[in-house]
């Protein structure tokens, strides 16, 4: 796997910044090693090809889950447009390694964690399909 192929959510890499790549990997701050708590990132992914829409393979996920009903936990969550934040899909500590075409150009990724605990946080491939 080419290393710069690989993207920090938080801005190791790129920066909190467009990615424009045909395909890649995108991690959590320090993945594998645990997160930091109190922590929200977010990026956009635009495919290359304006006809073609991104696909997410998510390779490995581990996020802490609240610790009672009333209580936040942390997510990974998946939107449109960075004004959909709360509308989009929210991925989880009960998400598994799933694949998800979002029928998008371009999508956006907000990572969000609170600070009761933390996970070791999560790994996924995107991919421009079609177009």
């Amino acid at each position: 796997m080419d290393p710069l192929s690989v993207v920090d959510i938080c801005g190791d890499t790129l920066g909190n910044t467009m990615i424009t790549r045909n395909h890649g990997y995108i991690e959590s701050l320090n993945y594998p090693d645990v997160y930091s708590p109190y922590t929200t990132c977010t990026c956009r992914i635009v495919a290359q090809d304006p006809q073609a829409t991104i696909k997410l393979s998510i390779l490995d996920i581990n996020l802490s889950s609240a610790q009672t009903v009333s209580l936040h936990h942390d997510w990974l969550e998946v939107a449109a447009t960075s004004d959909q934040w709360g509308e989009g899909r929210k991925l989880n500590y009960m998400t598994r390694n799933e694949e998800m075409n979002t029928m998008l150009n371009s999508v956006y990724l907000n990572f969000r964690t609170d600070g009761l605990q933390e996970g070791r946080g999560f790994w996924l491939q995107y991919q421009g399909e079609g177009g």
